[in-house]
């Protein structure tokens, strides 16, 4: 078997052939093709080229319109300048797969995408169930992993507008070559190679690491917090308690937490209780005000819905605007250390 890559003369596109040869005769395969709908016309006017970013594009070489580009393909890397989310004009959904397994690239159980529902925030799935978020962007950090935009030397960010929703990346210093990585386990790692290194790509940051970071731990209304390793990781909200308390006391999570027992009325007067440094819930069902809000205003609109369970700052930036609110259910909570996060305010209704 032969392979060799072509420009189709006919229509423009990209096609990888492979030939077969026996005693008798040979016989050429299609086995790949960019499949672009926009080709070139004539084909002669059509180029493939492999940029230094790693992106190969095919585009025509007069207008230099890209028709087709691998990075809107990706398999389980993401490299520097590559975006992972939604076209809102096309509909391409950007997602990472992982490997079958560390030497069959097949396409695996693990996926890394953008939920843009309610709050857009990045989730790994196993299969359709969430894995592990890396929560939504909250003007400094995704705020499921708020070292990661401080720590290395490379800007982490994230756009949504009209025309699409997604998070994007790019490395400040060019000599530094860096991949991040969704392996076949669901692991996502960050491999860097730089002067200086070994030879070859060091794994620099991984997630998830721990059971605080496995999607909804704690379940519904749980905190989880992970900084004593001796100790249960579950904790209620506060104003809720176990739902099952002798499960809870064997260190049994997977029913949660309900709203502690007595009257509950919905009244002016009701209080919210701040828990500082977290991970809020997770945000696919959740009402977004994203900006001219202050925090005080976000606790007013809480108060005028009885179903508000909680808010928080959609943009921690600066002093903070917008807010996002949560309707029933809090789930995938987790605590950070100090100067991580951000803060979340519970809402604690009135006894009679």
């Amino acid at each position: 078997m032969i392979p060799f890559l072509t420009i189709d003369t006919t229509n423009g596109n990209l096609v990888l052939y492979k030939t077969n040869r026996t005693n008798i005769n040979q016989t050429v395969q299609v086995v790949w093709s960019t499949n672009a709908s926009s080709a070139c016309s004539p084909a002669i006017d059509c180029v493939a080229q492999l940029l230094d970013t790693g992106n190969l594009v095919l585009l025509h070489n007069i207008s230099k319109h890209v028709m087709w580009q691998s990075f809107d393909h990706p398999t389980n890397t993401i490299l520097p300048s590559m975006k992972v989310g939604i076209d809102r004009r096309t509909g391409l959904n950007r997602l990472i797969t992982s490997w079958k397994s560390e030497d069959d690239p097949g396409t695996g159980n693990y996926s890394f995408r953008m939920n843009p529902s309610g709050f857009p925030q990045l989730i790994v799935y196993k299969g359709q169930i969430p894995w592990w978020s890396v929560g939504h962007w909250n003007g400094i950090a995704w705020n499921g992993v708020p070292a990661l935009a401080v720590k290395f030397r490379f800007h982490v960010g994230f756009v949504d507008d009209k025309n699409e929703t997604g998070g994007v990346w790019d490395v400040f210093d060019s000599s530094i070559l860096s991949q991040f990585v969704v392996n076949e386990c669901g692991r996502i790692q960050l491999f860097l190679w730089y002067e200086g290194a070994e030879q070859g790509w060091n794994e620099m940051w991984s997630a998830p690491t721990d059971r605080c970071d496995q999607y909804g731990h704690c379940s519904s209304f749980g905190l989880c917090d992970s900084s004593n390793p001796s100790q249960f990781k579950c904790a209620c909200l506060r104003g809720y308690e176990p739902r099952s308390p002798t499960e809870w006391s064997m260190r049994d999570a997977n029913h949660g937490c309900v709203r502690k027992t007595g009257s509950l009325i919905c009244r002016e007067g009701e209080g919210f209780v701040k828990v500082a440094n977290v991970k809020v819930p997770d945000t696919p069902r959740v009402e977004v005000i994203s900006s001219g809000f202050s925090l005080k205003a976000c606790e007013k609109e809480c108060l005028r819905n009885c179903n508000c369970t909680a808010y928080a700052s959609a943009n921690i930036s600066k002093e903070g605007s917008g807010c996002i609110l949560w309707h029933g259910n809090l789930i995938d909570t987790r605590k950070f250390t100090v100067d991580a996060g951000q803060d979340l305010y519970i809402a604690l209704m009135s006894m009679n």
